[in-house]
């Protein structure tokens, strides 16, 4: 098997973990779990890559879950038509020949709802990003600047932010 092959089958074992939130963002509880959010799944993707020396670069961008609005149900979209849901997504560059955008947060079975799932990666080329961006930005230690993103996030927002990842997840949840 040539690198490309096995960097693909990577990422797709990482894709397949759920999306969801488990309280954490750790790549070993997700490992655990079997479930992550855009962060846990792309730390431990990043460091699988890393231990295959490939170079990673840590993504984060500033986007909207109203973004996503037409894909889900009727609670979450009443949700968003009622406020403006920011969050900080993350995924990777990695270095293969070039730098590339790699995403695994969403898996298979949310392409049935018109999530963007990245179902035939090459590392050839780049993956569709799951949420939209406004802002992008590297970083370097991704759960303490996620963090601290999100504590710069107004109170309320903060609070509509994690009552409505909540529902998400478990509408997800049931349809899987």
């Amino acid at each position: 098997m040539n690198n490309k092959l096995r960097y693909v089958s990577i990422f797709e074992v990482v894709r397949d973990i759920p999306y969801g939130n488990i309280g954490s963002r750790s790549p070993l509880q997700v490992l655990k779990k079997r479930k992550g959010s855009c962060s846990g799944k792309h730390l431990l993707l990043g460091y699988l890559y890393q231990n295959m020396g490939i170079q990673v670069q840590y993504m984060m961008c500033l986007t909207k879950f109203n973004f996503i609005q037409d894909l889900l149900p009727d609670n979450l979209k009443l949700i968003l038509k009622k406020h403006e849901i920011y969050d900080y997504h993350n995924y990777l560059r990695i270095f293969v020949d070039e730098w590339l955008d790699v995403d695994a947060t969403f898996d298979n079975p949310l392409k049935n709802y018109g999530f963007p799932v990245n179902d035939k990666w090459d590392c050839a080329s780049h993956c569709k990003i799951a949420f939209r961006p406004i802002e992008v930005y590297q970083v370097n230690d991704l759960i303490e600047e996620k963090k601290e993103a999100i504590k710069r996030l107004p109170r309320e927002k903060q609070k509509i932010r994690k009552i409505f990842l909540k529902q998400m997840d478990k509408w997800m949840e049931s349809i899987r």
